[in-house]
């Protein structure tokens, strides 16, 4: 971006658990704790055009949240096909909507396409059907592309908290046919190009042991976030089939992972864990352990990351 727009949001929605785990700074790039910014966002009214509420499935019956809102740059500077940012909110996967707090929007929608995205809930259904619903909005903009003059080879996806967990599962997950649901244009790739984790669990195995003593909820009790995602199948080997971290392979896009060292929703070892199998697989991946913040950040260094690492991933990749 000509301009930096940084904007200063309370990323509280996905709180899951708590806890973190020490790393060497030699090993893990981390960042000091940065002065927050006053609230600064652009007028999406002048710099992008917004379609709402598209329906991404193809088939009936569907589900009010199997939707998205579209928004597309304005500046005509920017030529299209435009690259795809997917924004994927938190929430538990239980509650949270695709106009709640849209990061991608704010900082984006000038200069890339911008899919905010909602899914099916667990009051409503239990997994897979959320990664089901994200590869099938992946294929709608592949389907859509010359509609909406979109760039089908340059998708990238951010996700925070929750969204993190379905942003990283769809990167890893990519050629996955058991995750990928038949809601909707099945003959596009719902392979991605890019993927932000913020602070998304990543292995539901391993995520209970590794919280800290001071832990919020629970991953393995009745009513608490993974329960009810899981449908209480909390047996090791579907929680398994249900973690980025499974699913890692050398194919996998590009991965930029962040996560707050003091956050009491979800250990930072999970983002560590997820690093750590990626980088065996020798996949290009970045893990930024963010000194002093929990499960909130959004300071200006935070944003230049994620700023830096699209423009970088979404010029270069290809679909597969």
């Amino acid at each position: 971006m000509t301009q930096q727009i940084f904007v200063s949001i309370a990323l509280s929605a996905g709180l899951l658990l708590t806890g973190c785990r020490r790393h060497h700074e030699n090993e893990y790039p981390a960042l000091a704790h940065g002065t927050q910014v006053s609230p600064t966002t652009i007028d999406l009214q002048n710099h992008a055009a917004q379609i709402h509420n598209l329906y991404y499935t193809e088939r009936q019956p569907r589900s009010n949240m199997q939707t998205m809102d579209l928004y597309l740059p304005l500046d005509k500077s920017i030529k299209p096909p435009y690259p795809v940012v997917l924004w994927i909110h938190g929430g538990s996967w239980l509650y949270g909507d695709k106009k709640m707090d849209c990061l991608a929007c704010q900082l984006f929608a000038r200069k890339y396409a911008i899919a905010s995205v909602n899914y099916r809930l667990t009051s409503e259904i239990g997994f897979p059907a959320q990664i089901n619903d994200m590869k099938a909005a992946v294929r709608f903009l592949r389907a859509n592309a010359g509609k909406y003059k979109l760039d089908g080879d340059h998708i990238g996806v951010w996700g925070v908290s929750a969204g993190g967990y379905l942003a990283a599962l769809l990167g890893t997950a990519g050629g996955v046919k058991e995750l990928e649901g038949s809601v909707g244009h099945n003959k596009h790739s719902s392979r991605v190009q890019a993927v932000v984790d913020w602070c998304g669990p990543t292995n539901l195995n391993t995520a209970q042991s590794q919280a800290g003593p001071n832990n919020k909820i629970r991953f393995d009790r009745p009513g608490t976030a993974v329960y009810n995602l899981m449908g209480a199948r909390m047996d090791e080997k579907s929680l398994a089939s249900a973690s980025p971290v499974t699913y890692a392979s050398k194919d996998d896009p590009p991965f930029l992972i962040m996560h707050g060292d003091l956050d009491d929703a979800i250990p930072a070892a999970q983002s560590e864990e997820l690093y750590e199998t990626l980088k065996k697989e020798k996949v290009d991946a970045s893990y930024h352990l963010l000194k002093g913040y929990g499960h909130s950040f959004a300071a200006p260094e935070h944003y230049k990351l994620v700023e830096d690492f699209f423009q970088r991933t979404l010029e270069k990749t290809k679909t597969p």
